[in-house]
């Protein structure tokens, strides 16, 4: 039993590991998506009110990957150590 648990505890560790790893560049991927679709949204909001399909797109994926940014750091934090501190500068 003690031994499973050390195994679950490494491979938590590992997938902590590469996820901290990859997630400068994935937060910069959703962050400039959800900057550009939020920004569309408002132009569209503003210059193109007809176009009701651009305009909910551009709010429901800018949404959908602030969501997704929010929920992918919120895996991060399960799979932390326990007396790990994650703070971002």
């Amino acid at each position: 039993m003690k031994a499973l648990k050390l195994l679950l505890n490494a491979a938590r560790f590992v997938l902590f590991s590469v996820l901290m790893f990859v997630r400068p560049i994935i937060g910069a991927v959703f962050r400039l998506l959800a900057w550009v679709c939020l920004l569309c949204f408002v132009f569209c909001l503003i210059a193109a009110r007809t176009e009701h399909t651009a305009l909910w797109a551009f709010l429901f994926i800018g949404i959908g990957s602030t969501a997704a940014l929010y929920s992918f750091d919120f895996l991060i934090a399960l799979l932390a150590p326990r007396s790990f501190l994650l703070i971002e500068q």
